[in-house]
């Protein structure tokens, strides 16, 4: 798996990661091919059985040379999170509405097929007593998401746009997605909401 790390990419909105599958094969792979972005799920996981990478081969056909008994095929993949580019904008209750930005993150995550959890950062607060999550308590308007032709955004422009409006940096880990807020880890401010992807 690779992910980018140069410095322009730290404040990144979301930052994804592609991943190359190297397959041995002596037979033809016609069920490796992908017409769509979420049809083969690719899962990383350690020898303790811990998922360490989700996500799907990249739609397109993979190269196979045909004239060796055994042959070395690259595959191709894309995090969960990036599959997001993919799709477009729906509004959540099937019409516009304005919805809490929690909804429409825990939306996004769950149309990634692959994440069991999400954890925002608690750096930034409506006020100094408050203990809630900000997200769950700013709302917008899902007609932003829709230009003057009322053709919608991907919803990796609405997951990004999201992230800039909050100060976060979206990333998949394992299993989860992590909205982390760079400057708070610098003042040593690491702790998070978690929560469960398609519950509040």
């Amino acid at each position: 798996t690779e992910i980018e790390t140069s410095e322009e990419h730290l404040y990144k909105p979301c930052k994804y990661c592609s991943a190359t599958i190297r397959m041995i094969n002596d037979n033809y792979s016609f069920d490796l091919y992908s017409a769509k972005a979420q049809e083969n799920k690719v899962t990383l996981i350690d020898k303790d059985n811990v998922i360490r990478w989700i996500g799907y081969t990249t739609p397109n056909l993979y190269s196979q040379g045909y004239e060796n008994e055994v042959e070395e095929i690259e595959i191709e993949c894309i995090d969960a999170l990036s599959t997001l580019q993919y799709y477009k904008y729906k509004p959540i209750n099937g019409t516009k509405q304005i919805v809490s930005i929690l909804d429409i993150i825990d939306m996004l995550i769950s149309k990634c097929n692959a994440y069991t959890h999400y954890y925002i950062s608690n750096a930034t607060q409506l006020s100094s007593t408050a203990n809630d999550c900000l997200s769950s308590k700013l709302y917008i308007s899902e007609q932003n998401f829709f230009d003057e032709d009322n053709e919608p955004m991907t919803l990796q422009n609405v997951m990004e746009e999201i992230c800039r409006y909050l100060g976060l940096t979206a990333i998949a880990d394992g299993d989860s997605v992590y909205f982390l807020d760079y400057d708070a880890i610098k003042n040593n401010i690491n702790t998070y909401y978690k929560f469960t992807v398609g519950s509040n």
